[in-house]
């Protein structure tokens, strides 16, 4: 602990403006939040949030263009388009297991 003290002592660490006084950041920490704050960049999302995110719109891409191929066999029906039943099971199937869920 004595050690990060001494670097932080050490470094040069910039200064800010306080009324009319000019003051050194007292910690790296500091500096660096300070900066964070100027940029405004406290409150952009992390990697792992994105990523989860993505992952969770694949998913309900996924489920839609399977809602989205039931609705349309149901309009056909509907409709009076229909085809055989297993044909149509197959069709369903197929698409389910091509989807990477």
């Amino acid at each position: 602990m004595e050690d990060i003290q001494a670097i932080e002592n050490k470094l040069t660490l910039g200064t800010y403006v306080d009324g009319e006084e000019t003051k050194e950041y007292a910690t790296v920490k500091d500096y660096v939040e300070a900066a964070i704050a100027a940029l405004s960049i406290g409150d952009y999302a992390k990697a792992a949030d994105l990523t989860a995110l993505a992952d969770r719109v694949a998913e309900l891409e996924a489920k839609l263009a399977v809602y989205s191929h039931l609705a349309q066999a149901a309009d056909d029906v509907r409709l009076g388009r229909v085809q055989d039943a297993d044909d149509a099971y197959d069709d369903i199937i197929a698409e389910l297991e091509s989807l990477d869920l």
